[in-house]
């Protein structure tokens, strides 16, 4: 087997071509004859063939010259990055509490093993009554004072190399050259009795003046270089330079919880743990490695400016694998311009794990915090002036598979298995080189398992996801800002989807009480609110930033929630709640709880179903709520305020959902109306909100031409066309152009679920609709059985949130797979008869 070659470059001839084309047409746009024919192509297809020529000298280099070469362009090997780890000290059971206890800096804190020593950076201490505080430790060794020697040219050498990876404390390495009278100002350190001033280090001598005290340092070699008098001070003849310095690192230090537990200096009654994992620990690069990397790395780092440069920051304090950066403006309506974001993800030592299975709880013990700041602090020394960066962990899509594998007379079958399940978890594995957010298809699980010795072949592959709206799905929002973007509210968590139902994710899960509603305010990009039923009462969940983090709840009450709606009032963001004991108002920041809202004395205490608002183009505010127990429907159109409400029809109605329609230069509000079992139903009615504000004089209007579906459970809208979800009929769609509209509902064979003891389709508690352009609208409808999608304007549908798959495995844009619980069965080919 010949020994692979490295390739410093990797360009080939047409693509050096295609670049040297594609540069001519952006800086000598009159050059517009690119055939083979034309001088100006033929001259550069000679300097891609003389470059190319070179690139292939290049590439046979030995590995040393090429890592001179690489240290002569500024790129060096990384050093090993010592894991953090935050550790707990308390007082002991029985020590006294009235008095101060001091850990000192410098402790030594380890494992009843002796494998791995962390040391605390910072004094700590327990004051009077304290019973606990939390520190940072580092995996590293203390080296004080040492007595740096000579190394060829204008360099001195630690002894006991590496130094271990930035911290970005400004302490893994201080410099100090013996000073009998240092300048004012300077700072120092003493050792022996001598005084010594500290030089500053510097990643280039460029900047630097001809007598500044600076320095260069390979951390991974220990070699400090000092200028040559023309750019930086050179190497001081005749005086002392020590150095004190952090050594060791390494992934090692990567120890579970609860892992550090002896205080090495012994300070009485106190006690130490680490209640989370360390991380962030890395070993040095090799030379191999660092080839790898040169292609991406010959870059100034000083100041982040392309994404690959943000990623190569956060690459490069160690302990994290992978990294993408992308700006938020980009991706999400709400966020802000000069916001960028890298998502991260931990380093992992597969060989650890039981098979290499790197799954979800892995991926969440590594996700440290120290590690997660770390980063941040690096990229926030190299961003630009004026841009914000952040580092988040990436999230990761477990996914367990399914197979069945048959295998030759010849073969071990629990051998086949063991690798069959690596094999799927290297696939299905975060730390794995594919782009972020990329789909999985079946045909590449099976070349994996195909590529086993004594494989003869695979079938009945199934792929199992989670996080989706499977069942029992109570609300479908479609977002009114965020292309593709809906949300689906089951009994256990509030779902999101960012390509029209294709893949969802969970994006908030309550510990306690069970979601009822999603609303999105329509003018604010990102802001939203979640009704939840708690226990006793009910709570109110801000987003801000379309359900990627949530708030505590910002108002309880006793009373149950059914609905709610955002409206604009002074400048601010107001929720209106319609409750079981009245209509509440409510600003989520003002610091104060829902108020009453009055909308008839008599009635209030009753309370309200459903509340919804509109908004001219005029300002006029237009807020509908409908009464509890058949009280018909109120409406303002003064914004909501107390005592403006003015009842407008469909009493002694069963009335339980609002919404409003923006068809053409008009604007509707829609009412459902209940039946009672066995009954055909009424469908719905709608009333016109005229602009000015002033009241429709021909009513409420009915729309129950060929409604068939019983009660009338929820609406939505696509320009003219209305979708209704039904208690027996699944979707019906109401043409409201049409010159007499009827409602037309889907067939029985349409592909939504069918009661099975009944013969009727399964009830449509949700739908939400969304306008193409040139196309049918996209149309989703939740129930009992999850969310199914069509993309013909409600004639047929499919199932969106299935959780088994035989073709591909969905995953979100800028997520990763992880491992979740194989089932791989293996039979040998001689008990099938082959």
């Amino acid at each position: 087997m010949p020994i692979p070659l490295p390739r410093l470059d990797d360009r080939t001839f047409d693509q050096l071509v295609a670049d040297a084309l594609e540069r001519a047409r952006a800086t000598c746009p009159d050059w517009t004859d690119h055939t083979a024919g034309d001088p100006g192509v033929t001259l550069v297809e000679l300097f891609a063939f003389l470059t190319e020529s070179l690139l292939y000298r290049l590439n046979r280099v030995p590995p040393k010259l090429q890592l001179a070469l690489l240290n002569l362009a500024g790129v060096v090997l990384r050093p090993p990055s010592a894991a953090v780890a935050t550790l707990t000290f308390a007082r002991a059971q029985g020590t006294p509490s009235d008095t101060p206890v001091t850990i000192p800096a410098g402790t030594q804190v380890g494992g009843r093993d002796g494998s791995a020593t962390f040391v605390l950076p910072n004094a700590v201490t327990l004051d009077p009554g304290q019973a606990r505080a939390d520190a940072t430790a580092l995996h590293c060794e203390l080296i004080d004072a040492e007595l740096l020697a000579a190394a060829p040219g204008h360099a001195m050498r630690v002894a006991r190399p590496p130094v271990i990876a930035p911290t970005l404390d400004g302490l893994d390495f201080l410099l100090g050259v013996e000073a009998a009278a240092p300048p004012a100002g300077t700072a120092l350190r003493t050792a022996n009795g001598k005084t010594f001033e500290l030089w500053r280090e510097v990643t280039t001598f460029a900047d630097s003046g001809p007598d500044e005290p600076v320095f260069v340092l390979d951390r991974a070699s220990g070699i400090v270089q000092f200028g040559s008098g023309v750019a930086g001070a050179p190497l001081p003849a005749g005086r002392e330079i020590r150095a004190w310095y952090r050594r060791g690192g390494g992934k090692a230090g990567n120890v579970a919880a609860g892992t550090l537990t002896e205080i090495k200096s012994g300070i009485a009654g106190v006690d130490v743990t680490n209640a989370e994992r360390a991380a962030g620990g890395s070993d040095a690069e090799t030379i191999d490695a660092l080839v790898r990397r040169a292609p991406t790395a010959i870059s100034s780092l000083r100041v982040a400016v392309t994404a690959r440069d943000y990623e190569q920051v956060v690459l490069s304090v160690g302990g994290i694998a992978r990294a993408q950066a992308f700006a938020q403006a980009q991706v999400w309506r709400h966020a802000p311009p000069g916001v960028v974001e890298v998502t991260a993800v931990p380093y992992i030592d597969i060989e650890q794990l039981a098979d290499g299975a790197v799954t979800a709880e892995v991926v969440r013990e590594h996700r440290v915090e120290a590690l997660r700041q770390r980063a941040a602090d690096a990229l926030d020394q190299r961003r630009p002036l004026g841009v914000l960066a952040l580092v988040s962990w990436a999230k990761v899509r477990p996914v367990s598979v399914s197979v069945r594998v048959v295998v030759g007379a010849e073969a071990d079958p629990a051998a086949v298995e063991r690798a069959i399940r690596r094999r799927i978890n290297t696939l299905f594995s975060p730390l794995r080189d594919l782009p972020f957010g990329r789909e999985m298809r079946a045909s590449e699980v099976y070349e994996r398992i195909l590529n086993e010795p004594g494989v003869r072949y695979a079938d009945q592959l199934r792929f199992t996801i989670g996080e989706t709206p499977d069942k029992e799905v109570n609300d479908l929002v479609r977002d009114p800002a965020q292309p593709s973007g809906w949300f689906a509210v089951t009994r256990t968590a509030v779902h999101r989807t960012l390509d029209d139902g294709d893949s969802w994710s969970a994006v908030m899960t309550p510990q306690d009480g069970e979601p009822r509603f999603v609303r999105r305010h329509p003018g604010r990009p990102g802001l939203m609110m979640l009704g939840l039923a708690l226990k006793t009462g009910s709570a109110v969940l801000i987003s801000e930033d379309l359900g990627e983090s949530w708030s505590d709840p910002v108002a309880t009450f006793n009373s149950e929630l059914f609905d709610a709606a955002w409206l604009e009032r002074d400048g601010a963001p107001m929720l209106l709640l319609a409750t079981a004991d009245g209509l509440r108002q409510f600003v989520p920041k003002a610091g104060t709880g829902p108020a009453p809202v009055i909308v008839d004395k008599a009635l209030d205490t009753k309370g309200f179903y459903a509340v919804t608002t509109s908004t001219s183009p005029s300002g006029v505010i237009a807020v509908a709520v409908a009464a509890r127990q058949d009280g018909g429907i109120y409406l303002s159109s003064q914004g909501g305020v107390s005592e403006t409400f003015a009842p407008v029809g469909l009493k002694n109605k069963d009335v339980r959902k609002l919404a409003v329609q923006a068809t053409g230069a008009r604007t509707f509000l829609w009412a459902t109306i209940g039946a009672e079992a066995g009954e055909q139903g009424e469908g719905a009615f709608r009333l016109e909100l005229r602009a000015s504000g002033a009241n429709d004089p021909e009513g409420f209007k009915p729309f129950n031409l060929g409604w068939q579906g019983g009660s009338c459970e929820a609406l939505a809208f696509a320009d003219a066309t209305v979708f209704a979800g039904s208690n027996r009929a699944g979707v019906l769609t109401l043409d409201t152009s049409a010159a007499t509209p009827t409602w037309s509902p889907v067939r029985l064979d349409a592909g939504l679920p069918i009661r099975d003891t009944e013969r009727l389709l399964e009830v449509v508690e949700a739908i939400a609709a969304a306008p193409v352009p040139g196309a049918a609208p996209i149309v989703l409808s939740g129930g009992v059985r999850g969310v199914h999608r069509s993309t013909d304007g409600g004639t047929t549908f499919a199932l969106a949130s299935a959780t088994n798959f035989g073709d591909r495995v969905p995953l979100p844009a800028r997520w990763l797979y992880c491992a979740g619980e194989h089932n791989v069965t293996v039979v040998n080919d001689l008990d099938r008869g082959g």
